[in-house]
């Protein structure tokens, strides 16, 4: 059981996303005329146009990064003018150097930075070590950094980012379009299934909520992955994690041990879909705070 959970963590957290979408062709999705979304690798990338160029937001996994970044460059004809990183995963930051190659600055929240040069190591698990990510080198790291909030005029849009209560991570940042009612939530809202959390899952809550309250019935809502959606399925997503994580806490407190506990399977039935075992999820409600 211990080797199971732990190969699928390690599967799911660096190659088993990257191999199970290595060969599936990128899409886009026309969100208005100015912004699209193109999901590829399994990682949404957001683009803005303007007659001066693009605004990308996230860059995607680092074995995908070449094709994306040329695959975007080739049909949208355009510079890259800025890059937005929504929080420091690899998954998201993954194309920085490329996409940036020319030039163009990469920006994200002061503790997105603060993580890209540090190893990334997690404590072990039952016994076992997690893979160790190294610091990211320089041309991977953002060029303008920011504390709380941050304003960006792009063409004819407003752009604001919002940094979040540390929960998935600690520089997660909200990407708002207010004229035309449009969030990127990076991974504060994983649409596909239950999130890894590198601090608290209450931290977690606390950024959903905060997001959620910025919403309207007529937002609309891209997550870091999965497809395009709506404040309703933000309210539920939630709903959805405060039961797994009830769940696993009360067979905590019956004395169940973590075998024990994943193999009593108490998020089955929550979800339909799932972006990462939901052993995952498991592991952050027992364990806590990993980078805290």
């Amino acid at each position: 059981m211990k080797k199971s959970i732990l190969l699928m963590i390690i599967t799911s957290l660096i190659f088993g996303v990257i191999q199970g979408y290595s060969q599936e062709k990128a899409t886009y999705n026309k969100i208005v005329d100015n912004i699209f979304v193109f999901n590829h690798n399994g990682t949404n990338y957001t683009i803005v146009t303007s007659d001066e160029g693009l605004l990308i937001i996230d860059t995607g996994y680092p074995g995908a990064a070449t094709f994306a970044d040329s695959t975007i460059r080739a049909d949208f004809k355009l510079p890259v003018k800025y890059v937005v990183n929504t929080h420091y995963h690899y998954d998201h930051v993954g194309g920085n150097h490329l996409f940036a190659k020319n030039g163009a600055p990469i920006i994200a929240h002061k503790n997105t930075r603060k993580r890209m040069l540090i190893e990334w190591n997690m404590p072990e698990f039952q016994g076992l070590k997690y893979p160790v990510f190294p610091p990211y080198a320089d041309e991977y790291l953002p060029d303008i950094c920011f504390s709380d909030s941050l304003k960006i005029y792009f063409g004819n849009e407003t752009i604001d980012l919002i940094h979040l209560p540390p929960g998935h991570s600690d520089c997660d940042v909200i990407v708002c379009f207010k004229i035309e009612n449009i969030v990127v939530t990076g991974d504060v809202y994983l649409g596909i299934g239950f999130p890894p959390i590198d601090f608290t899952f209450d931290g977690y809550l606390a950024s959903l909520s905060l997001l959620i309250s910025m919403c309207d019935k007529n937002t609309v809502v891209i997550s870091g992955h999965g497809p395009v959606t709506n404040l309703d399925e933000l309210i539920l997503f939630r709903e959805t994690l405060t039961e797994g994580a009830s769940r696993i806490k009360k067979l905590k407190s019956e004395g169940k041990t973590i075998d024990e506990i994943v193999a009593a399977e108490p998020l089955k039935g929550l979800m339909e879909r799932s972006y990462v075992p939901e052993v995952v999820f498991i592991y952050c409600i027992l364990n806590g705070p990993i980078n805290e």
